[in-house]
């Protein structure tokens, strides 16, 4: 019965320190729901409050960002720049967000302390439809 018990604290303690996010998915005829939802788990694994910040309210930019030739090259020069993709791979499929950043009471390098940014850009690329998500960017819009 302990055991129980405690795997039931341990659920309701991990369900509550995940916070709820509001993602406007707009009307993509290129990514799912589930491809912008994978992309913001990428962000997350970037562990974003362990910089004092909270990301919100993702708004997907949209098709014409996602095939808009210079920002394919802006991912792929990003990519190889930056070693995240081989020298004969290329990003086929970026997609752009837009989030609300908020500072947490420290604040963090270059941010003060509970400061709320909006049109916060990230840009996510993709060698494939079905490989991850790579994170290349951020940064106000």
């Amino acid at each position: 019965m302990k055991k129980i018990s405690l795997i039931i604290l341990t659920l309701l303690i991990l369900l509550g320190c995940s916070p709820k996010v509001n993602v406007d998915y707009g009307n993509s005829e290129i990514y799912t729901r589930n491809d912008i939802d994978e992309a913001i788990k990428a962000i997350n694994a970037l562990n974003p409050g362990a910089y004092d910040v909270t990301l919100d309210n993702f708004v997907y930019m949209g098709d014409d960002r996602a095939t808009d030739e210079s920002i394919i090259e802006y991912a792929n020069n990003l990519g190889h720049a930056n070693n995240l993709i081989g020298d004969h791979e290329s990003f086929t499929q970026v997609l752009v967000l837009t989030c609300t950043f908020k500072t947490g009471k420290k604040g963090n390098e270059g941010q003060p302390p509970n400061k709320t940014y909006d049109d916060w850009q990230i840009y996510l690329a993709r060698v494939s439809p079905d490989s991850k998500w790579i994170f290349l960017t951020w940064g106000l819009g």
